[in-house]
């Protein structure tokens, strides 16, 4: 559908901009109005968290409430 073929390309690119983040290896998992960020990292810092808030925002327009970031564990 033209819902998830946005939602790819939205995925593709944050993807593509967190690759260059401290929480690389990690994925993105965009859906309507949410993002789940998974990465490998055990824990991650304020500063981990304000660049994925604000790249989710760029990318995909979800807000802070709608993000989630899920840590190795």
């Amino acid at each position: 559908s033209a819902a998830s073929d946005v939602y790819k390309r939205q995925q593709l690119a944050l993807e593509g901009a967190l690759l260059t983040s401290e929480l690389a290896p990690c994925c993105a998992v965009v859906t309507d109005g949410s993002v789940t960020i998974v990465t490998e990292k055990q824990e991650i810092t304020e500063q981990d968290t304000a660049l994925v808030l604000t790249l989710v925002q760029v990318h995909t327009g979800v807000p802070a409430s709608g993000v989630r970031i899920m840590t190795a564990q």
